[in-house]
């Protein structure tokens, strides 16, 4: 049996991987939580980065399979950076990767203090303006620029069922000026690992590739039909890439001929 978890992106829930799981079909057992702040979660007294990650282990931790002959790992943004985290601190736990329209933080000291700032104004707005107003600014950015229209419908759905203040400690905690940057660990992930962004999601494109090449040859880069939000927009590739990954995993565990 193959456990699929499923970690979605900021502001979303665990309706963003529905239609995913509804592509990859019967003989998977797919697990999607919805992370600290986010949702349903009841993980939401975290108030440092290390609480935040430790937060997303006792998340994980509820309903893993003991008895799974695979377990893949695949993260969408915030989850990817998250996932990413998670493999390297527990390389053991998991036998694939799959990453979604992410890298693997940010690097450069100015980069991040510039970012940290950005997302500190952002939590207080978001705090002090609601969250509908945060809808609006939210779904103007340019990375959703082209999305198709039920895309936009889905992505504001899930944000709307979301608590200001709670969004607003996941900036400040796990926001890219924040959380740890993983680029110098990359060499330690060995598992086969599958680096997907969408053919319109020029701000990731390039470090998708950057992405895949740092995975000491176990990554490999995809480019399917999308944007930035590949799980809403265009769920089926994103589950063939899983099956496909799945596979994998079952040939290489396969015992030698003779």
């Amino acid at each position: 049996m193959t456990e699929v978890t499923f970690l979605h992106g900021f502001t979303q829930t665990s309706s963003a991987w529905a239609a995913v799981v509804d592509s990859l079909g019967n003989g998977y057992r797919c697990r999607a939580p919805d992370l600290p702040g986010h949702g349903l979660s009841l993980e939401n007294k975290f108030s440092s980065t290390q609480d935040f990650v430790e937060a997303t282990e006792r998340t994980i931790e509820i309903g893993l399979e003991a008895a799974a002959d695979k377990r893949v790992l695949v993260g969408y943004s915030m989850g990817a950076r998250l996932a990413l985290t998670l493999c390297l601190d527990k390389p053991k736990r998991w036998d694939a990767l799959v990453l979604i329209s992410s890298g693997a933080g940010l690097t450069g000291h100015d980069q991040r203090k510039q970012r940290r700032e950005s997302d500190l104004a952002l939590a207080q707005r978001i705090e002090v303006g609601g969250i509908e107003a945060f809808d609006q600014e939210w779904n103007s950015l340019a990375l959703w620029a082209e999305d198709p229209a039920d895309v936009s419908r889905l992505r504001t759905a899930m944000l709307l069922t979301q608590e200001p203040a709670l969004l607003a400690r996941v900036l400040n905690v796990w926001g890219q000026g924040t959380a740890p940057s993983t680029w110098d660990r990359l060499d330690e992930i060995t598992i086969p690992t599958r680096v997907l962004v969408g053919g319109r999601d020029q701000a990731y494109a390039d470090t998708a590739q950057l992405l895949a090449l740092a995975l000491s040859g176990c990554g490999k880069a995809d480019v399917l039909d999308g944007g930035h939000s590949l799980p809403l927009e265009n769920p089926t590739q994103v589950a063939e890439i899983i099956s496909e990954l799945a596979e994998e995993i079952s040939r290489r565990q396969q015992p030698a001929g003779p």
